[in-house]
């Protein structure tokens, strides 16, 4: 919710063109396409997993990229596609999202699942007026934190359990952990320490 609110905060609409979200299949790429699609934003899904089309598809996803695709290093500016985007996984495709925003765009990231480097240059922010913002979680301010919640709360969509992978015990985080690790788990994993 964090994400989204900074893309409506970069006054990113959705008749100005698609959004990207990467890292579509995990549990806040999941929980980001249904939110966007909801505000009837054209969502563009970034995977690994291209087995997951019809699961992104379920959540609002308009188009499917290969993350081999968005990988590839991209020049300092492309040509233009995206009006916004949320990242979470940062490096390279963090890179070429940058090069290819629109005029004005913003890009929201929250993570660095790929890589803590951003190999890109000024070009986007100062010939496109782009703007990159970070997205915190952790030491997010409480009045910020009570807003997220609070929107959450009453905009969560209706199909929020195709998101959820499953809910474990502590005996089974060690397993879960190697699986989130190699890109296997589709949506999030919610531990219970009372299982």
């Amino acid at each position: 919710m964090l994400c989204v609110s900074a893309l409506e905060d970069g006054g990113v609409l959705p008749e100005q063109g698609p959004v990207i979200v990467t890292g579509a299949a995990g549990g806040v790429g999941s929980i980001a396409i249904s939110l966007l699609a909801q505000r009837g934003y054209s969502v563009t899904a970034v995977t690994g997993r291209l087995e997951e089309e019809a699961y992104l598809r379920s959540l609002g996803a308009t188009d499917i990229i290969s993350r081999d695709e968005m990988s590839e290093p991209a020049r300092p500016l492309e040509k233009q596609r995206w009006a916004g985007g949320i990242d979470t996984v940062g490096g390279n495709i963090l890179a070429r999202i940058l090069a290819e925003a629109q005029y004005g765009a913003t890009l929201a990231a929250c993570g660095l699942a790929a890589s803590h480097t951003l190999p890109t240059t000024v070009m986007p922010f100062i010939l496109r007026n782009v703007r990159l913002q970070g997205i915190d979680s952790v030491n997010c301010p409480t009045p910020t934190r009570i807003a997220a919640w609070t929107a959450l709360a009453s905009n969560l969509p209706s199909n929020l359990e195709q998101t959820l992978h499953k809910t474990i015990g502590l005996e089974e985080l060690e397993l879960s952990a190697h699986a989130i690790i190699n890109g296997v788990v589709r949506g999030r994993i919610l531990v219970n320490p009372n299982l």
